[in-house]
């Protein structure tokens, strides 16, 4: 059966369902010839619907096995599919199956839960289960199902293999264990916690229902089905037409107003389900009472009928009591018909939740004198006296409750306004530092840091979370990391007790951004990981903590978890209602960043022309961070081939870094980014002497990674100059410095680049192209930045032609011409295109091709003349070789 024939079957159901049960045979019998072929299935869901209550017939999945495509047989136990066993099965959807199965090639010893589609399902479901496998492989958390492994059969039938969870749904567990109000909420904080991993991740559930949580023996929660999850960014056309079809099965009792009017989905979809689900399990019915029971009236219900209090659906009196009051009012906040109504994320959710079991007034609204008073006494039960005492404390309760209330809001607004201005005095003396002090007060700067750093503890030794804040400003402008990382260190030690968890877990991401820059990148990965993974950490840490993250995903050359960082923390600044201001602008970019990395050159452009006008419109564009961003977008015109534009940046910005911070070095990353600019345009001497500057300053600073950059790009050079040994040692110093063994770091696979160029230039050339088909496989493993891609297969390709093997060469040659263009974007020329157009010339002249050729080489010498300059080395070359094949071939 085909999505066509799903909508048909579903259609004539509903229709039949809204006739009296003694019409239904006549108008079954008058139905037009096409729509007979479909009577077998319709006499059987009517048949169900007669005898089963309507509840359980909207849950229950349309049992689908008479509808497999001739010639496909059931499963059954003992099949193999791939390296596994059916052994039973455990559960069954509109569209697939799931099995328990043991693996049979002798490589782990466990059961997994191996998820199948229906065989006459199995082309429609392919995408879906390709995509759920995609969404498995980024979520790591206890509560959720690991995917172990996926595969396609030879008849190209998809399977996934799961973790096996040997539970029950959360409904059935909560019954059987006849669980009171309080242990049902605990236990669906659990599944609160697995989603907002989701979240975190930028993955929307969209299939939340009890039959997709389970309950362990133990009490722990896991949670099943991403099959219809969506990536937040994801807004493919295609994709969500699949969803429309498929994804929606037959059960919308969970689906939020904005999946049944077919509307865009994000978290506030999944807080809504999560609505129901706890709805129902508190209580015992979900939310809509039905005029009919049909999928229609139940799609009219979710789009326009109010839902009821959950205790006037409660039981029995007792629960309703226990209902009245916070849960409904906060079951009623989770599932408003408009998303913007409902709890911003699934971590407010939980919270309110958590406040109810503390005893503590919610958030979801504001509650009146007699409501604080009945928390306050709940709260301080025991304390009350009995008899006239007991009047006299609620009189007295009412009175105090009132007044701190409005205390507790005064003091709210007042910690907002001063995390703000306090915000805004570290920004204002960040730039004095970075934009005010002129050459000839350098050293006055160091003795004042210096100086500044041992007042602080005799100053603010009294108040820890002010000794640590300065002692966090006072390390971004150290300028030898080591020292920095000391300054932290000893901030974090400082707030180990604090309550300030903003504070605290700001002072740890920097920590962790610049534990990375010292070459200990796992350990700086874990120390962000521990707030980032932690709900509870407040919307603006949070905020920073991914930026440090995506910070360090995109220098480790991990585009996808840069971007996806770079959204989350956007997401969480905005939660926080911090928009608008630099750190936003700082996001921004980070995000044109990661979208060029991703190989989005167009896209990138657009962002960075967004963060650009938003720093401009702070008047900041001279600030150390819009200064970071420009030089991350002269990395993108770099990779787009537009190396005359950058090399223009990257001088501007070097020359205003002199202007305004000559007290300190500039940063590695502009010293390093201008020497390749310069380096891709063949002016060598001055190529050699940046990078050279760029290891110097480097080396002061402690850098690793600036050091290893600057030495690779000056084995680059000195290659060029014809200088092979002094390139080698070039090369031998860079592999013995912290951090050369991350292969998936620019520094380290320009290095590798470079060594296979020496080898060429040495006459070994099968052993350069076996170094660079290793580094391609690798970077083709870890999704590494295109234009690294590019380089790897220009330079196999020159040394397939040094082996002599011109077709091989052509094939990666196309290859990077291919990545090229993309790369290019919009612009009219780029100079990787043009070494792309370069190479595929001299493998068809190789080939023997040389009418080919002289066209190739025409495309080669036009773009590289407009990107690299009419009289770079580059263009000189081409030129020559062109001429020389347009002579032979007149």
């Amino acid at each position: 059966m085909n999505a066509d024939e799903l909508r048909r079957v579903n259609a004539l159901l509903e229709a039949a369902l809204a006739l009296p049960a003694p019409e239904r045979a006549a108008w079954m019998h008058a139905l037009p010839a096409p729509e007979r072929e479909l009577l077998p299935l319709l006499r059987d869901l009517l048949a169900r619907a007669d005898t089963d209550s309507g509840d359980a017939f909207l849950r229950a999945p349309l049992d689908v096995d008479g509808l497999n495509e001739a010639g496909f047989e059931p499963d059954r136990a003992g099949d193999v599919v791939g390296p596994y066993r059916l052994l039973r099965e455990i559960g069954r959807g509109g569209m697939a199956t799931v099995w328990l199965a043991e693996r049979i090639d002798g490589s782990l010893a466990r059961l997994e839960a191996l998820k199948l589609p229906h065989a006459g399902w199995a082309s429609s479901l392919a995408q879906r289960m390709t995509r759920e496998r995609d969404i498995l492989a980024v979520l790591e958390h206890p509560r959720i199902a690991r995917l172990y492994d996926a595969g396609v059969t030879p008849a190209g039938r998809p399977w996934l293999a799961m973790e096996y969870v040997d539970g029950v749904t959360i409904d059935r567990h909560c019954v059987e264990h006849a669980l009171d109000i309080a242990a049902r909420l605990r236990l669906f904080l659990q599944v609160a916690e697995a989603v907002s991993h989701a979240h975190g991740r930028l993955i929307v559930h969209r299939d939340l229902k009890p039959s997709n949580i389970l309950v362990t023996p133990s009490g722990e929660v896991r949670l099943l089905d991403f099959g219809v999850a969506k990536l937040l960014h994801d807004d493919d056309p295609a994709r969500a037409q699949l969803t429309r079809l498929m994804g929606r099965a037959v059960t919308p009792d969970y689906a939020s107003p904005e999946q049944v009017g077919g509307r865009p989905v994000g978290v506030a979809t999944d807080v809504y389900s999560l609505g129901v689900v706890l709805y129902e399990l508190l209580a015992g019915a979900r939310p809509y009472r039905l005029p009919r029971d049909t999928p229609a009236a139940l799609e009219e219900a979710v789009l326009a009928a109010d839902v009821p209090p959950a205790s006037t659906r409660a039981p029995d009196r007792r629960t309703a009591r226990a209902l009245r009051g916070d849960l409904d009012t906060l079951l009623a906040k989770a599932m408003r018909k408009d998303p913007a109504q409902r709890y911003r994320s699934v971590e407010a959710f939980a919270a309110d939740i958590e406040r109810h079991l503390a005893g503590a007034p919610l958030l979801a609204r504001p509650y009146g004198v007699g409501e604080r008073l009945a928390k306050a006494a709940a709260r301080h039960r025991l304390a009350l006296a009995a008899g006239g005492a007991v009047a006299a404390a609620l009189i007295a309760g009412t009175a105090l409750a009132t007044w701190q209330a409005r205390e507790a809001e005064r003091e709210r607004d007042q910690a907002r306004a001063l995390l703000a201005r306090n915000d805004a005095i570290n920004e204002f003396f960040g730039a004095l530092f970075t934009e005010a002090v002129e050459p000839a007060q350098a050293e006055a700067v160091r003795q004042m840091l210096e100086r500044g750093r041992q007042m602080v503890a005799p100053a603010f030794g009294a108040v820890p979370e002010h000794e640590a804040a300065i002692l966090r400003i006072l390390a971004e402008y150290q300028s030898d990391p080591q020292r920095s990382d000391a300054l932290l260190e000893r901030a974090g030690s400082i707030l180990r007790e604090s309550d300030d968890r903003t504070l605290r877990a700001q002072i740890d991401c920097d920590r962790g951004q610049l534990l990375e820059s010292l070459g200990r990148s796992d350990e700086a990965v874990r120390l962000l990981q521990r707030w980032i993974a932690d709900r509870a950490t407040p919307d603006l840490a949070a905020a920073h903590c991914l930026q440090m993250r995506g910070a360090i995903a995109a220098n480790r050359s991990e585009p996808r978890l840069a971007l996806q960082s770079a959204q989350a923390a956007l997401a969480r600044l905005q939660d926080a209602g911090r928009g608008g201001g630099a750190l936003e602008a700082e996001l921004l970019g980070d995000i044109a960043f990661a979208l060029h990395a991703d190989g989005r050159s167009g896209e990138a452009e657009q962002w960075f022309e967004r963060s650009q006008a938003r720093y401009r419109a702070l008047h900041r564009l001279d600030s150390l961070h819009a200064r970071v961003m420009l030089s991350n977008w002269g990395v993108a015109e770099l990779a787009s081939g537009d190396v005359q534009r950058a090399l223009a940046r990257y001088d501007e910005l070097l020359a205003g870094h002199r202007r305004r911070m000559a007290w300190r070095d500039p940063p590695s990353w502009l010293l390093g980014n201008r020497a390749m600019a310069l380096e891709r345009i063949g002016r060598w001497n001055d190529a050699l002497a940046a990078y050279r500057e760029t290891l110097a300053a480097s080396e002061r600073a402690g850098h690793a990674p600036g050091s290893r950059y600057g030495l690779a790009g000056m084995a680059g050079v000195l290659l060029a100059l014809g200088r092979p040994d002094e390139a080698e040692q070039a090369l031998q110093r860079a592999a013995g410095l912290p951090g050369a063994d991350d292969a998936g770091h620019p520094a380290s696979i320009r290095a590798e680049w470079m060594q296979a160029r020496l080898l060429l230039r040495r006459g070994d050339a099968a052993q350069a192209q076996a170094l660079l088909s290793r580094q391609l496989a690798r970077l083709r493993s870890i999704g590494a930045n295109p234009s690294h891609l590019g380089l790897a297969l220009r330079g196999r390709a020159e040394a397939s032609l040094a082996l002599g093997r011109a077709a091989d060469a052509a094939v990666d040659a196309r290859e990077a011409l291919a990545i090229g263009q993309r790369l290019q974007g919009g612009k009219p020329h780029s100079d990787h295109t043009g070494q792309a157009w370069l190479l595929l010339a001299r493998a068809g002249r190789a080939g023997g091709n040389d009418a080919e050729a002289a066209a190739a080489f025409d495309r080669a010498v036009e773009h590289l003349a407009a990107s690299t300059g009419a009289d770079s080395p580059e263009s000189v070359r081409a030129r020559a070789l062109r001429d020389a094949v347009t002579h032979k071939v007149n």
